[in-house]
């Protein structure tokens, strides 16, 4: 279930143009992208806090992971005979991501 859930989000609902709470850049490398695995629909369930809430909607679930993306090349794009697109790179768990935005500013 948490797998159809992370790849629903990664072919239908990446928005490489939006910075917000669960999607935005990565400094390095240039045009790099995170997604948070949570739909657009939950958005505001996500980010909201209310202590009559269940803290555990969430749990284990395809939010605990987060998609790393970016634009295909223009020699990808020859390749695979595709216009444009979006690819992803990486899945990876919320751990992983802290480690990745460390290293992408420590590289400058």
């Amino acid at each position: 279930m948490v797998a159809a859930e992370v790849f629903h989000i990664a072919s239908a609902e990446l928005r490489p143009d939006t910075e917000d709470a669960i999607e935005g850049a990565l400094e390095r490398p240039v045009g790099t992208r995170y997604r948070r695995c949570v739909r657009i629909t939950d958005l505001n369930r996500y980010t909201s806090f209310d202590l009559d809430d269940d803290v555990d909607d969430f749990h284990s679930q395809a939010c605990a992971y987060i998609l790393i993306y970016r634009w295909l090349t223009k020699d990808e794009q020859i390749n695979l005979k595709l216009k444009s697109g979006l690819v992803v790179l990486r899945v990876v768990s919320n751990v992983d991501l802290v480690d990745l935005i460390t290293r992408s500013r420590r590289d400058k």
